[in-house]
């Protein structure tokens, strides 16, 4: 086993008993926290993705950190994990947010290269012995009470140890335009709604949270005044997420 963590870090894994793989389910950036955790922990992992070009692929605001999600970076990173590491090697903008105000409320943000991020996160589980499967999870085998194994859409039953489910939005996800619903996990890409119904079959209770995005105005509706005055000096780089020090 392959047991290299990443730039400048190496580290043999934590041998455990167990023959059956940890399977993964959901490629963004809880689900791959998650299987790199469990190879670290020297489990053999298998990583379920809707769409395996799509691990680690950000949000229309592309940014890791601020006000609320920088410490839970940070401590991801305090972990071994892969966010802040990604997050500062593909950082194009580097800000503290309330520079102004005390450390308690100040919080670093990085906006990241779409393209660069996803690439830095696919390096590191290339150096790992992660299996990835584009496979689609509509059921999950249960056995006196526990989960242990799980269904893909094509009827392939995958034997676990445990299952780490992190499907996010797509897990049976809806997107509102104006009046407008239509089923999806983001847009243009399909929700999970089988594996909805096996949790719900399994006596778990589903509730939906929301997340916005506000339109954005094209630039092409009118002319906006250019800015007058002296120019701006440019700040320092903001420091990045990652504990200072290390590689």
């Amino acid at each position: 086993m392959n047991t290299s963590l990443g730039p400048g870090k190496k580290s043999a894994p934590t041998p455990m008993r167990a023959t059956d793989p940890i399977v993964v389910i959901g490629g963004g950036h809880a689900g791959l926290e998650a299987a790199h955790a469990a190879f670290r922990m020297g489990m053999p992992v298998v990583l379920l993705t809707l769409h395996r070009d799509s691990l680690a692929r950000l949000s229309c605001n592309p940014a890791i950190g601020g006000i609320g999600k920088s410490h839970l970076v940070r401590e991801i990173d305090a972990l071994g994990g892969l966010m802040a590491r990604a997050a500062d090697a593909a950082g194009i903008h580097f800000r503290v947010l309330n520079a102004s105000r005390g450390p308690a409320v100040q919080g670093p943000r990085i906006q990241q290269d779409l393209e660069a991020y996803p690439r830095a996160i696919g390096s590191w589980l290339e150096e790992t012995d992660i299996t990835i499967r584009q496979a689609e999870a509509m059921d999950l085998q249960l056995r006196g009470g526990r989960v242990c194994g799980v269904v893909t859409r094509e009827g392939e039953v995958i034997a676990a140890s445990a299952v780490v489910l992190t499907s996010g939005t797509f897990l049976g996800g809806r997107l509102f335009r104006g009046d407008e619903v239509v089923e999806g996990g983001r847009a243009g890409e399909a929700a999970s709604n089988g594996l909805s119904a096996a949790l719900r079959r399994a006596g778990l209770r589903l509730e939906r949270f929301k997340t916005g995005t506000p339109p954005e105005d094209s630039g092409r509706l009118h002319r906006l005044p250019r800015p007058r005055g002296p120019a701006r000096r440019r700040k320092p780089r903001a420091p990045g997420l990652r504990k200072p020090g290390t590689a």
